[in-house]
């Protein structure tokens, strides 16, 4: 895509988030909270998908060290194929985001959490679906990419280190920002707070989304593994 297809893409993503949110709030709130969750939860995925983008601009200015080779391949393998990158990026920020305030309100009031938590549970699901879904096109669209690696010399564990490195970056940088978004939204709710608890629960997250990364890898992974 180019930058005007990528915003529209964004967009109607958005949009598509609002009006399911209202549909599934329709059922259980009155019109008007409805209607304002709705709305909420478009201004929350455009937020997403903006964040997602700027991400995905900042790992093309990353550094791109002589003596870390395997490292400069994956910022240039997340440089070219900014699509992919954006979406497991939204991906992996959506559910951070999801579990850190899932998480951080049951420790506020552990009785009282029962509607995030299932929420949560759902946004997981979809995010997962969104990383694996996305790791198998770039599988598919990489394969003669990795392929002519493999036909140049390099083994497929350089390979793989070359793939969990780029899944890596994007993990930190996704998952930082969503659970960091869930921190500053609890951090303005009123009452005390337990800040080492709350630490605790976001360094937590990330290594959630880092462990979801390399699970997304998998399918990339598998396909090289397969190929002679």
């Amino acid at each position: 895509f180019d930058s005007w297809r990528a915003v529209q893409t964004s967009l109607w993503g958005a949009v598509i988030a609002g009006l399911l949110t209202l549909v599934v709030a329709a059922a259980i709130l009155p019109l008007g909270a409805a209607a304002g969750l709705a709305l909420l939860a478009l201004l929350l995925a455009g937020a997403l998908c903006v964040g997602a983008w700027m991400l995905t601009e900042l790992y093309r200015r990353l550094p791109r060290p002589a003596h870390l080779p395997f490292w400069t391949m994956a910022v240039q393998g997340l440089a070219r194929h900014p699509n992919h990158t954006a979406g497991t990026t939204l991906a992996m920020t959506a559910g951070a985001y999801s579990v850190g305030v899932a998480a951080l309100a049951w420790m506020e009031s552990p009785d009282g959490a029962l509607f995030p938590f299932w929420v949560a549970i759902w946004v997981l699901v979809a995010c997962a679906t969104l990383v694996l879904t996305v790791a198998a096109l770039a599988a598919r669209e990489r394969r003669w990419e990795l392929a002519m690696l493999v036909a140049l010399g390099a083994r497929r564990t350089q390979l793989w280190q070359l793939l969990l490195q780029e899944y890596t970056i994007v993990a930190l940088g996704g998952g930082m920002l969503g659970a960091l978004v869930a921190l500053g939204g609890w951090a303005m709710t009123p009452g005390a707070h337990n800040w080492p608890a709350a630490v605790i629960i976001v360094v937590l997250d990330l290594l959630g989304a880092l462990f979801s990364a390399w699970a997304g890898a998998f399918p990339v992974l598998w396909q090289v593994s397969r190929r002679q």
